[in-house]
């Protein structure tokens, strides 16, 4: 096999990698990790023979935010040297920072035309119907199809360790599901020669379907973070603005008095009293700003960071009642990384928006500039969940989070090759 040929192989190994990582994200950890790496090391493989041949290596991530991914990835590696914990430090860091940077940066050099992002999306929605299947058939039998996970309380995890990584999943898979269904039901043409009534009725299917799971997490930051990406979803189509209303409200009035049954919790405090709200707030799901707090005071007490992978390990010295993460990813960062190291992730967050953002002009109805909306109001939401959870230090999720940011980019470059206004 000549050079050519072997490196037209490594390229196809790497996306059909990249599409078996997004199949078996939500129901394997080691299935993530085994794609993802493999993903990685052909296509490295591949950069270094085109290096020798002189050739280009699929399309080069912008500037715009290589510069930041980069300045993220060694402010990740700077904080080993400082680390109270230096081998957890490294292990993190080459086993989830460098990855997931890797994986980021590697998606635009793969996923370079039409037809491999209508594929990545294809896995995406199989993906998520069949997690959700999984869903219903754990609120039925008891217990999920995949790792035999029981449920727990009523609330709905399928294959997934807790329901809000369930909840934080479906945020961008039901974000691009109503993005998908919203075209279907306006648009004058379909793909693929399908009768359009079809499309119709298998869109709403798979929006109805995503959603309903979502709403049995009862996961309230997940509820936040899709309610929030509606916000964006409006912001850029506001055309839709009271469909997505009226969907709000037929959501709430359906799944609000059953998280409130399910969960044995009221949303109105019985006493009005702010102190005594506060004063609640211990070890329901309120209980953050407990968490939080001790997070503040690693933050006060070390202002650079205690290293990489080594939360865990300081909060013994804060808390002798709740040792976990503090269920707010952005100050569990800033604890391990220091206040720098979040400085540098949001630049990093606000170049790959503001690269999305140039290429949005409005309505147009090209369907992949529809389902690129649907993920990146999808990747906003996922953004304010991990506000209230540990979803950027959870190794399913967090891999999304990133490859979520590759796809945007990648369809970017592969719009702007067209002209084509998100």
């Amino acid at each position: 096999m000549g050079q050519p040929a072997m490196m037209a192989w490594l390229d196809r190994a790497s996306f059909l990698c990249l599409c078996g990582f997004i199949l078996v994200l939500p129901v394997t950890i080691a299935g993530v990790e085994f794609f993802a790496s493999l993903a990685c090391f052909f296509f490295l493989v591949r950069k270094v023979i085109a290096s020798r041949r002189g050739v280009a290596c699929g399309t080069l991530v912008p500037l715009s935010v290589l510069v930041p991914a980069l300045a993220f990835l060694a402010v990740c590696a700077i904080s080993i040297l400082y680390s109270e914990a230096p081998q957890l430090s490294m292990r993190a860091f080459v086993g989830k920072s460098f990855l997931a940077v890797l994986l980021f940066l590697l998606v635009p050099s793969i996923v370079v035309t039409r037809k491999r992002l209508a594929g990545i999306f294809g896995c995406f929605f199989v993906s998520a119907v069949v997690l959700a299947g999984d869903g219903f058939w754990q609120l039925w039998q008891g217990y999920d199809f995949f790792n035999m996970r029981l449920l727990v309380g009523d609330r709905v995890g399928a294959a997934m360790r807790h329901p809000n990584d369930l909840g934080a999943y479906l945020i961008p898979a039901v974000s691009v599901a109503l993005a998908f269904t919203l075209w279907a039901w306006t648009t004058k043409t379909v793909p693929l020669q399908l009768k359009h009534g079809h499309v119709k009725a298998m869109a709403t299917l798979v929006f109805m379907m995503l959603c309903s799971t979502l709403g049995l997490t009862y996961s309230r930051s997940a509820w936040l973070g899709f309610f929030v990406a509606l916000l964006a979803f409006i912001l850029m189509r506001r055309q839709y603005m009271l469909v997505c209303i009226t969907g709000v409200i037929f959501f709430g009035l359906i799944f609000l008095p059953l998280m409130v049954s399910a969960r044995h919790i009221s949303l109105v405090p019985r006493d009005a009293k702010a102190w005594r709200v506060l004063e609640d707030m211990t070890f329901n799901g309120s209980g953050r700003l407990t968490y939080w707090g001790n997070a503040v005071q690693i933050i006060k007490d070390h202002p650079f960071g205690t290293g990489l992978n080594t939360y865990t390990v300081v909060i013994k010295r804060y808390s002798q009642i709740w040792q976990a993460y503090p269920h707010n990813c952005y100050l569990q960062m800033a604890s391990e990384i220091g206040i720098s190291g979040v400085a540098v992730f949001l630049w990093l967050l606000w170049s790959v928006g503001r690269f999305f953002g140039r290429c949005h002009a409005g309505t147009k109805e090209d369907l992949t500039a529809v389902l690129l909306t649907g993920l990146f109001v999808g990747w906003i939401g996922l953004l304010v969940e991990s506000g209230f959870d540990t979803t950027l230090y959870s190794v399913q999720l967090s891999k999304l989070l990133w490859f979520m940011m590759g796809i945007l980019v990648s369809g970017v470059l592969i719009l702007e090759k067209e002209k084509v206004s998100v």
